[in-house]
Order: structure tokens, then C-alpha cells, then sequence
């Protein structure tokens, strides 16, 4: 499938940095935060946030973003459907949770 990568309105919570969360903020807006999302004890799924608020989002806050389904074409992403929950990964540590508001699909564009 060659179109363009389907993509999630989520709610993440990004754990505070004294529960094992993240040192420093996450940028949700550009693309450059690149973590996995894991619902349940299934497969990690790798997305890039790519809207969200202007100010990067520190550990212990909440923000609604938009996440990119990176690897579409070869992983079935099906587990982030709506009002899925599920936790934010990066390498073997959980630094936050969330849970998907709508998942847009996008056609492919052949």
C-alpha cells in the first residue's frame, strides 16, 4: 500500500520524571518525538507526533496531539482504534499513557 499513513487524535499523560517518566519535555507539533505506543502486551507500534500544543508538554502534563502511523505498510496498527489506551514507550521504559480519540484513515493515493 503506497498512500499517505493513517494517523491518530490521541490524549497522552506523560508520567512525571519522580515515576520513571521523562528527564525533559516532548515536542507533540514537529515530528521529532518518535516513540512507540503499546496497547495492552501487544506489538510496539512506532509513530511521530506531528500536531499538538505549541509548547513542548513536560513530564506529569496532559496535551491532545495527533500521532502518525509510521510503518502502515508492514504493521497493522488495527489495536489503536478509538477509545483504545494505550501506554507511550521509549526503549524499555513507559513514560506516559494515553488513550485514541479518532483514528483517521487515510486512502491510498493510487
Amino acid at each position: 500500500m503506497s498512500g499517505t499513513p493513517s494517523q491518530a487524535e490521541v490524549w497522552v499523560e506523560l508520567l512525571a520524571t519522580s515515576a520513571g517518566g521523562r528527564q525533559c519535555p516532548a515536542d507533540l507539533s514537529t515530528g521529532i518525538y518518535r516513540p512507540h505506543l503499546r496497547v495492552g502486551r501487544g506489538e510496539m507500534l512506532g509513530v511521530k507526533f506531528v500536531s499538538g500544543p505549541s509548547k513542548p508538554v513536560a513530564p506529569g502534563e496532559t496535551a491532545k496531539a495527533t500521532a502518525l502511523f509510521l510503518f502502515e505498510s508492514g504493521v497493522s496498527y488495527d489495536d489503536l482504534a478509538e477509545s483504545a489506551t494505550f501506554e507511550i514507550v521509549e526503549g524499555p521504559r513507559v513514560v506516559g499513557h494515553g488513550r485514541v480519540v479518532k483514528v483517521l484513515r487515510m486512502a491510498d493515493k493510487s
